[in-house]
C-alpha cells in the first residue's frame, strides 16, 4: 500500500453518489477514508478497489448519533486528509408535526449536526 498518496475522506461511500465519488477519487490516486452505515457495503467498496495501489480504511458508523463527528475525527488520527466528501445524508417527506421525532433527529444529525462539525474538525488540517 502507498501511504505516500494524499488522503480523501468521503462519508456515504458505500453506495450511490457516494460510491461513485470514491471510485473517481481512487482513480485520481487519494488513499481512502471510507465512512458509512453500512460496515458489509463498506467492506465491498473496499475489496472492489483493492487492485489499485493505495490504502482503503474503512469506519462503519450512524452519522445521525451525537458525536458522530468526534468519532470520525478520532478515527483519522493524524492521517493527512487532503479531501473530505460530505456525501452522506438523507431525505424524508411528509409534515414535520406527523414525523418520528427519532427519524427526524437523525436526518438533522446527518445533514446538518455532523456535515458542518465534521468539516470544522477537518478543514484547519487541509
Amino acid at each position: 500500500m502507498n501511504t505516500s498518496k494524499p488522503w480523501a475522506l468521503i462519508t456515504g461511500a458505500s453506495g450511490g453518489i457516494g460510491l461513485e465519488l470514491t471510485r473517481l477519487e481512487a482513480a485520481d490516486g487519494y488513499n481512502l477514508l471510507l465512512v458509512a452505515r453500512d460496515g458489509a457495503g463498506l467492506s465491498k467498496v473496499a475489496a472492489d478497489l483493492a487492485a489499485h495501489d493505495r490504502q482503503i480504511d474503512v469506519l462503519a458508523v450512524d452519522l445521525g448519533l451525537p458525536g458522530a463527528a468526534a468519532k470520525v475525527a478520532a478515527w483519522v488520527g493524524e492521517r493527512p486528509v487532503e479531501l473530505l466528501i460530505n456525501n452522506a445524508g438523507f431525505a424524508t417527506h411528509g409534515a414535520v408535526a406527523e414525523m418520528d421525532q427519532a427519524e427526524l433527529a437523525s436526518e438533522i444529525g446527518v445533514n446538518v449536526t455532523t456535515l458542518t462539525e465534521l468539516s470544522r474538525l477537518m478543514l484547519p488540517g487541509m
